[in-house]
């Protein structure tokens, strides 16, 4: 319940106890024109005995009156202070609705802009998704440029490891051929100096070695030398120990790291033995 709920209760209540009142000052004061015609004395005795009521009922009415005009005056003073707050508020009122015309119009100009803004931004769209298919199309021919580049500079890397592994072999090839052309030429002058040609037979002719004797049994020697050292069956070798020329012997079986060789009776000078040097060369 509101104030103005609350005011007008108040003013009910207080109209009610004024009514009651004037209802039992009505009473008090009517006068029972048939008693008292009847019995003239009764009547007086009667009114007699009413007056005290009477006039405590006019002191009540007086009471009554005067907070009557209390609560009106109170009531007046309510009243104008609610007419005050409400033609301030009817003020605010009037200044809130045009606050909200003017935001209604600056929603209209906003929804303008907002629809002008949305035509731009789905424009924008668009341009971006053609971008991004464009760009999408740029990057796989990128990648695939790139896998182009990077499969020809492999293949750039290879060819360039070939070109220098051909350019090494070039370089050795001409380091040996002119070390070739070197021992062709000091082995032609020892040819010339020992008197042979490319077609003299040197199968017979041992290569320059020396080895240790492994073992002896009776007129065969094994010994530290085999094919791998360039021996052959049929070379002849020396048997010396220190300064010692033993004997010679002739090679009969080879294999890559042994041989076997006969001892030639005709050359001994002396016992062979385990440890004793064999050579093809005395000098």
């Amino acid at each position: 319940m509101n104030f103005l709920g609350k005011m007008l209760t108040v003013m009910i209540l207080v109209m009610s106890i004024v009514f009651m009142t004037f209802s039992v000052m009505v009473f008090a004061t009517h006068k029972n024109w048939r008693l008292a015609a009847l019995n003239p004395k009764a009547t007086e005795k009667m009114e007699l005995g009413l007056k005290p009521q009477l006039e405590q009922a006019r002191q009540e009415n007086a009471a009554l009156k005067a907070e009557m005009l209390q609560f009106l005056s109170q009531f007046e003073a309510e009243r104008a202070a609610r007419a005050y707050a409400l033609a301030g508020l009817q003020t605010k009122l009037t200044q809130l609705e045009q606050q909200i015309t003017q935001k209604e119009a600056d929603l209209q100009t906003m929804q303008s802009r907002s629809t002008a803004e949305m035509a731009t931004l789905q424009t924008s769209v668009s341009n971006l998704d053609k971008l991004t298919k464009e760009v999408e199309g740029l990057r796989g021919d990128i990648i695939a440029a790139r896998l182009d580049r990077d499969k020809k500079f492999a293949e750039v890397v290879a060819a360039t490891d070939v070109l220098n592994k051909v350019l090494d072999d070039v370089r050795r090839l001409e380091e040996r051929r002119v070390q070739l052309i070197a021992m062709n030429a000091e082995q032609k002058r020892v040819m010339d100096v020992l008197n042979v040609t490319v077609f003299t037979n040197v199968d017979g002719i041992a290569p320059k070695v020396d080895g240790m004797v492994l073992a002896v049994n009776k007129d065969a020697v094994e010994i530290s030398l085999g094919a791998d050292d360039g021996l052959k069956a049929g070379h002849q070798m020396e048997v010396i120990r220190g300064t010692t020329y033993l004997g010679r012997v002739q090679i009969v079986k080879v294999t890559p790291n042994r041989a076997i060789g006969k001892i030639l009776p005709e050359y001994r000078r002396g016992i062979i033995k385990k440890d004793d040097r064999v050579t093809t060369r005395l000098s």
